[in-house]
């Protein structure tokens, strides 16, 4: 029997996770049979119209995007499409860093190809945030110490149990093996994000279309991101905003977060009202993004930022932190900085804004790393799919 079925698993349908699936399914559908097992069926209308695609959705209710109830759920789905088809499924994966974990509880009954997609640095991130709940309360602590404890159990266990691993940049790859390099699969693959996914089009056609006008008597600098101080860096680009409030600059932050009040009380206190807009949850930032003249990228800890990507697709030229997926994405020295230094920040976000050769300069590195990712995701997908076993260490479809 033709193996021509992949069952592609994901817990949130909120992120950049979902839109690579999106992109993944489109390109494999023309082939194959696709079902995709999420926490809700919140897909583009041409993925839900599409014959062979079938979305199969646990209960659309917040008590289930629990990562536990997702997992039991998901399980007993992922059950029903097994016992239907057996041998005719090629491929089951994660999109997403929990939702391999019932892939991983089955796998022992599963006579197919595992595969899971990860950025990495995820155990970076909770180790941030447990640092911030130190400065809370002990319980916050206990909280925070137990999450990292179920999410290497659980990261263990899906590794162990998968046949390949797919990150979008090779210092993802390096970070899952400093964490888990004995519980690793031993074919590794990076296939970078690119800028031409049909989501990020789709968003930029309309942003061109309809943007947010900005001031033109001022160098506009945009932050697009979830609202955190320590992960995201928001902490340092404030204190480079307040190092330039004298300057004709303005700052634009568009995003939701846990600091959400923190950053506006921050505002207020530094009197950065004037010079820095706090936009809130947008459902197109690139509204903003197309307005503005330098798009900053200040996280500690990011393997694979799409916001560097969006910016590339409305030709807004991007500065970002010297650490891990950014440093790859950006590429030139010239357009990184050390995480978690404002003075470098502000000294770059001055250069740039003050001299038309500097400005220059990078945005024509900003086009050319553009360039470099334009091309067809799903297709390499499907031909990582395709490669994987005859290639030894960490293979590349498209090397950028």
């Amino acid at each position: 029997m033709s193996k021509n079925i992949v069952v592609f698993l994901v817990q949130s349908t909120k992120g950049g996770s979902k839109k690579r699936l999106c992109e993944a399914v489109r390109r494999m559908s023309k082939e194959k049979k696709c079902y995709i097992i999420a926490s809700s069926s919140d897909f583009p209308l041409d993925i839900r119209n599409n014959e062979n695609i079938e979305l199969v959705n646990t209960p659309d209710q917040n008590a289930f995007t629990n990562t536990l109830a997702f997992t039991l759920l998901s399980t007993i789905k992922l059950l029903k499409i097994i016992y239907k088809y057996g041998s005719s499924i090629e491929w089951v994966g994660s999109f997403s860093a929990n939702a391999g974990f019932s892939i991983a509880l089955l796998s022992p009954f599963i006579d197919t190809k595992i595969f899971c997609v990860r950025r990495g640095a995820n155990l970076r991130r909770l180790k941030i945030r447990l640092r911030e709940d130190m400065n809370r309360n002990a319980l916050s602590h206990i909280k925070g110490l137990l999450k990292i404890f179920i999410h290497k159990l659980i990261s263990k266990a899906i590794f162990a149990s998968s046949d390949l691993l797919i990150s979008q940049t090779e210092s993802g790859i390096r970070q899952l093996e400093n964490e888990y390099d004995d519980w690793l699969p031993s074919r590794r693959a990076v296939l970078r994000n690119n800028v031409d996914a049909t989501w990020i089009v789709r968003r930029r056609n309309c942003a061109v279309n309809d943007p947010i006008k900005l001031r033109c008597d001022v160098f506009n600098v945009c932050y697009v991101g979830r609202m955190q101080l320590l992960v995201k860096g928001v902490d340092s680009l404030l204190n480079a905003a307040e190092k330039l409030k004298k300057d004709d600059i303005c700052f634009h932050l568009v995003g939701d977060g846990k600091d959400m009040k923190k950053i506006h009380d921050h505002i207020l206190s530094k009197s950065l009202k004037n010079s820095v807009n706090l936009y809130g949850w947008m459902d197109n930032p690139l509204k903003i993004m197309v307005e503005s003249d330098l798009l900053v990228v200040p996280s500690r800890v990011d393997p694979c930022p799409n916001v560097v990507l969006e910016a590339f697709a409305v030709g807004t030229p991007v500065i970002g932190s010297n650490t891990g997926g950014i440093k790859a994405m950006l590429h030139y020295d010239d357009l990184l900085f050390n995480p978690g230094s404002p003075k470098e920040i502000s000294k770059m976000i001055r250069d740039i804004a003050t001299d038309r050769e500097v400005y220059d300069d990078i945005s024509s590195k900003c086009v050319d790393l553009k360039d470099k990712h334009c091309f067809d995701w799903g297709g390499n997908l499907t031909k990582v799919f395709r490669e994987y076993k005859y290639h030894t260490g960490i293979y590349k479809p498209i090397d950028i």
